[in-house]
């Protein structure tokens, strides 16, 4: 994990990552998603300038893939830490994209010790539950929630 002493810092960071990654793979698709509209925006005028072919979408439904829906409402989660609509969304791409199974009233019971922080008790449940399930490879999702 990276750590910037500035928002110019970050922002230039990432405009310099996307440059690099669009001229090795002039291919590929990259997406970024922000914790809001207002990093977003500052986000795709850095990267412009920087030279990074950019296209905005900030509808959830023009998210195809459920990696990029799970980062968004990951995203979400993390500003509404109790907001049960998105973690129930989550949910359901846990299981239906990466076959990782949430107790929601499990999950609901803890997040009780924790102020309702849904975020919390979901990056708990997931490393209790094993999402590397033993053996298995992992996803990487335990490491991104921390």
């Amino acid at each position: 994990m990276r750590s910037f002493e500035d928002y110019t810092q970050e922002l230039k960071f990432v405009a310099d990552l996307l440059k690099d990654l669009q001229i090795s793979a002039p291919d590929d698709s990259i997406c970024v998603l922000a914790r809001n509209n207002r990093l977003l925006e500052a986000a795709f005028e850095e990267s412009s300038k920087a030279g990074v072919n950019c296209e905005k979408s900030r509808r959830k439904t023009d998210f195809e893939n459920p990696y990029v829906l799970l980062f968004y409402l990951l995203l979400k989660l993390e500003n509404h830490r109790n907001d049960l609509r998105v973690l129930k969304q989550i949910i359901v791409i846990l299981d239906q994209a990466l076959s990782v199974s949430i107790n929601l009233d499990e999950l609901l019971a803890n997040a009780d010790l924790s102020n309702n922080d849904y975020l919390s008790a979901l990056a708990n449940e997931i490393k209790e539950c094993g999402v590397n399930g033993g053996s298995q490879k992992s996803s990487g999702l335990d490491e991104i929630l921390g």
